[in-house]
């Protein structure tokens, strides 16, 4: 504001030469005359006479005054006010909803209005206020906007934040352009393509980069999947429309197909479930294009809508992988709805990906994040991040402006200064394209949607960032959950297949099937660790003396080495799948005899192997009841031989190698988790959907697999430590306790293989690789065989699979690539390795390695047609029966060897004058009895 003369410029120069007092004194009142003053208010770099001054008169002309900030307000405090309007309203024109999605965005610029005003390096000695117009901010309807903003256009400031929603910003500035200003517009997040247009929209800018990334990366994202067949639909509007052009061009760069026909990818901007029947034919064809992966270039109530819409044509869960050009908001939009529609969005949205402009980037993003947090107690910090950053765009543009001397109420020149601010925001560093109103292109983030178990809550993460001018294109901060729960990438078809009878549109999960499986697999799991207690009390305090002589190697002794390679790969496979290395998990799935990702294990085939292994469990439940009551009365029999051979041959491939993959295998008829109804009977087997669960044959299954799980599984851990026993020609001695607990421990992790494993992969990683670690350590406490060197491997293995388990768990949750995966592996392999070696030099080497053995005898003993004791020939040939003899003879011939013995008159007194040292009464009374029982058998 400047006072004048009529005539000119009051100055201090021609104040001084009239000398007013002496003008007063000089002259008579009657021709005394005060000089005339205007008052002149700066209005867009013009002069704008306001009032006059004449004596102690004042005319007024124009009572709006306009104050150092553009605002209209005379200042109330010691610092110079700053007035900043923003579009934080939620009105919505022609009787629409109220948008308080805006209004709770917006809150973020108060945030920054407060950090402004209490920082002493950014406008200081100024304090910036904030005006708020409730006149609109998604659907723009001209006279409404235009009727509501009139009445404050003089109140506006030197700056305006239009709204993040696309056509509420444009909007705002037809309208303010209409009231005559043009002061800069700061956008939030909003992504109209036409706003990019400098020459067109050059009061604005934002602080999102160009729409046109999106298009990018999400085709980049596609191959990043290893996707090459998908579908897509767009709203039929200039934004959506342009971004869907500039993604067509960059699949077609990228050799991407989109299945869905071309003229069958359109839907109307706005739509809603009441349009379903107008578009149904748009869901229809997606179906029929057997496209897994959809992207949907819609707003997001256009999107949620049409998630329903592809639910009632008969998509389900894990049918569908939903790709949303933005974030659709995480609970509070998607399941803000009636419950029916409410099922619909839950079910196909989990496990879902969409793309956002990036908010509380690194460091001083969290910080800022969780300052909003705080302030907003207990409202989401979601989207604040966006109006925070367009706030402090203003208000760095402002400072810099008053720093250069400039006058901040010139629209132009501060536009100017705006775009040339770079400072570091909540979503990264900030700047303006100079060749456009977007963002210099800022870090995209993939969201992921997904339900976590724990807090039964809904979340929208961050799982990974594309930053298009890094170096380094994508970075990956946490493992995608998918559709189902499953961590696995889908494909980018779905199967044809689907070969039920019923709808597959009839198809969920069960929740009581689910809770039932879990029962079972609890009850299997109690009732084992009952059983293995007593078995520990029987052989807790039974220890084998260490071996301190040299010995041949017998066949046996080689079954030991064996039995230890096959539990390595069989551990490997019942920690987290290790998808990373193909060769290894081939290994470790055929080693466990888990092929269900080689051969599908569905249908006729599944009962088939179902009634394998039950033959499997019945016949070592046979061999082992005949192993642990000696079935006295039949052991004169002539066959009892023969039977006795038979189970020296096959109890270690049953009771050890076949043992997992039968237990495993005999738990899947309990896998009944999809219903197509709402009754536990509506339940179908996971592996053949022509079979109900809990009725007719998988009934009479379900009891067989619990009957022969509740018989062999207990008669597993109690004949473990009893098959040494039959084993004559065994050097190698394992410690009955460390049998007892490597038994429990298989069953508890086979249990969390197929319930944890299933449903929380990452957390089933490193839950099983604590838990292995326990067991490492009780084995080295325990010290599980006779010879010290065996006791090592054993530990070098255990420590391999514990090693791969560890890196294996961070690479599913940091989706590490295969080389650095490979790298930590070998590494830590190799040194585990090279320590076992050093280790294992230094201790004596009491089994000594014979003449050589034809291979082929592996497979001959395997199926009981040579025994143990027969096998350390060098060359190996069948005898007959009559040539074998009475096998107790055999016995006690190794056994007199071993031991002087005395028959008395009674034959079933033995007295043994021992010359080995045997250090527990209790393993000399069980061989006495056993050489007592072959003399009688003579």
């Amino acid at each position: 504001m400047i006072l004048e003369y009529k005539n000119g410029y009051m100055n201090s120069n021609n104040f001084d030469s009239l000398l007013l007092k002496q003008l007063f004194e000089s002259k008579t009142s009657e021709h005394r005359k005060l000089p005339l003053f205007s008052i002149v208010n700066i209005e867009n770099n013009s002069k704008i006479i306001k009032a006059l001054i004449d004596g102690l008169n004042a005319k007024v002309f124009n009572n709006t005054f306009f104050y150092p900030g553009n605002t209209n307000t005379p200042p109330i405090i010691s610092e110079t006010e700053i007035v900043v309007s923003i579009a934080s309203g939620s009105k919505e024109p022609n009787g629409l909803p109220n948008n308080v999605y805006n209004s709770e965005n917006f809150e973020g610029s108060l945030y920054a209005q407060w950090v402004i005003n209490n920082s002493t390096f950014i406008l200081k000695n100024f304090y910036i206020t904030q005006f708020q117009t409730d006149c609109g901010s998604d659907t723009f309807d001209f006279n409404f906007y235009y009727n509501c903003m009139n009445p404050y256009k003089d109140q506006l400031g030197v700056a305006f934040l239009s709204p993040s929603f696309e056509y509420g910003a444009l909007g705002y500035i037809l309208v303010l352009r209409s009231l005559g200003l043009e002061i800069p517009h700061c956008g939030a997040a909003t992504s109209i393509s036409e706003l990019s247009n400098k020459t067109e929209y050059r009061e604005f800018m934002r602080i999102t980069s160009s729409p046109y990334d999106y298009a990018t990366i999400v085709a980049k994202s596609i191959t990043y999947f290893g996707w090459n067949n998908i579908a897509v639909i767009y709203s039929n509007d200039s934004t959506m429309a342009s971004l869907y052009k500039v993604f067509v061009e960059d699949c077609t760069r990228l050799d991407i197909s989109i299945l869905n026909n071309e003229d069958k990818r359109i839907i109307s901007p706005g739509y809603l479930r009441s349009n379903f029947r107008q578009f149904k034919h748009i869901f229809q064809n997606i179906y029929d294009s057997k496209a897994r992966i959809c992207i949907m270039l819609m707003d997001v109530q256009s999107s949620l809508h049409a998630v329903e819409g592809l639910y009632d044509i008969g998509f389900r869960e894990g049918d569908i992988v939903l790709i949303f050009k933005s974030k659709i908001g995480g609970a509070k939009a998607s399941f803000n709805d009636l419950p029916e529609f409410v099922h619909k969005r839950k079910e196909l949205l989990l496990g879902s990906l969409s793309f956002s402009s990036i908010e509380y980037y690194g460091d001083y993003g969290e910080k800022i994040e969780a300052e909003i947090a705080k302030a907003f107690y207990p409202e989401d910090p979601s989207y604040k991040c966006f109006s925070f950053d367009a706030f402090m765009l203003a208000a760095n543009g402002l400072d810099y402006t008053i720093n250069q001397g400039g006058e901040i109420e010139n629209p132009w020149l501060l536009n100017k200064n705006l775009r040339k601010q770079r400072f570091v925001g909540c979503s990264g560093v900030i700047s303006i394209n100079s060749n456009s109103n977007d963002r210099n292109s800022a870090p995209k983030p993939l969201m992921n949607f997904y339900y976590n178990e724990t807090d039964k809550t809904y979340y929208e993460e961050i799982a990974m960032i594309f930053n298009l001018e890094s170096s380094k294109t994508l970075s990956v901060l946490q493992q995608i959950i998918w559709p189902g729960g499953s961590y696995e990438i889908p494909k980018d078809l779905r199967d044809d297949n689907f070969d039920c009878p019923f709808d597959k549109k009839l198809v969920s999960r069960s929740g009581k099937g689910i809770g039932l499986l879990f029962g079972i697999y609890f009850s299997i799991f109690s009732a084992s660790g009952f059983m293995t207690f007593f078995v520990w009390q029987r052989w807790k305090l039974i220890d084998f003396p260490k071996l301190k002589k040299q010995k041949k190697i017998k066949f046996a002794d080689m079954m030991v080495y064996l039995v230890i390679a096959i539990d390595f790969f069989q551990y490997l496979y019942l920690g987290p799948p290790i998808s990373i290395n193909p060769l290894v998990a081939y290994i470790s799935e055929t080693t466990s005899v888990d092929l269900s990702n080689i051969i599908s294990f569905k249908g006729s085939f599944f009962w088939i192997v179902m009634i394998l292994a039950l033959s499997l469990a019945s016949l070592s439940i046979f061999l082992n009841i005949l192993t642990v009551t000696r079935f006295k009365y039949y052991l004169e029999t002539k066959y009892f031989a023969d039977i006795k051979a038979l189970a020296e041959g096959l109890m270690p491939i049953l009771g050890n190698a076949l043992f997992i993959p039968i237990f495993s295998f005999l738990l899947n008829i309990f896998a009944c988790t999809h219903t197509t109804g709402h009754n536990i009977f509506d339940t179908y087997l996971d592996h053949d959907c022509y079979q109900y669960c809990w009725q007719g044959k998988h009934l009479i299954f379900a009891i067989f697999s619990i009957v022969a799980i509740f018989v062999y599984v207990p008669l597993i851990v109690y004949y473990r430590p009893l098959y040494q026993e039959v084993q004559e020609s065994l050097n190698i001695k394992t410690m009955p306790k460390y049998l007892v607990v490597k038994s429990f421990a298989q069953i508890f992790f086979v249990v969390l293989k197929k319930t944890l494993g299933l449903y929380q992969l990452k957390i089933h990683g490193f839950i099983y690789l604590v838990l292995f670690s326990i067991y490492i350590w009780i084995i080295i406490r325990i010290k599980p065989y006779n010879y010290e060197k065996i006791s090592l491997f054993l530990l070098v293995s255990l420590l391999m699979v514990d090693w791969s388990v560890l890196w294996t768990s961070i690479a599913n949750v940091f989706e590490m690539t295969i080389i650095p995966w490979l790298c930590c592996q070998l590494i830590g392999w190799a040194a585990i390795l090279v320590l076992g070696t050093l280790k294992s030099n230094k201790i004596p080497s009491l089994i000594l390695a014979g003449e050589g053995i034809d291979v082929s005898i592996l497979f001959k003993f395997m199926v009981g047609q040579v025994e143990a004791s027969q096998i350390d020939k060098k060359e190996i040939k069948f005898v007959s029966k009559k040539e074998i003899g009475n096998p107790w003879k055999n016995i006690l011939a190794q056994d007199e060897e071993k031991l002087e013995l005395k028959v008395e008159d009674d034959p079933s007194q033995v007295k043994i004058s021992n010359s080995i040292d045997y250090e527990n009464d209790a393993l000399k009374k069980d061989e006495t009895a056993r050489i007592a029982t072959a003399r009688k058998f003579i």
